[in-house]
């Protein structure tokens, strides 16, 4: 019965470095990678500071009326 927790110290060890390692790499893809990507493709451009003052508190754009 010893070689039994030998077997599974010598299985489950790298897999878990395995699956800590692509949670690693996945996360990064996910909040660096992907959003820079993302910028890059749709070619999204930083807003004007005219653009962001007609953004209310909640976030929501102003109509502009005029009378």
């Amino acid at each position: 019965m010893p070689n039994a927790s030998i077997e599974a110290t010598v299985f489950w060890g790298p897999m878990a470095y395995s699956i800590m390692g692509g949670l690693a790499v996945a996360t990064m893809l996910t909040l660096v990678f992907l959003p820079a990507l993302y910028v890059a493709w749709f070619r999204i451009k930083e807003p004007t500071q005219q653009e962001m003052d007609r953004v209310d508190a909640s976030g929501q754009l102003q109509e502009i009326t005029t009378n």
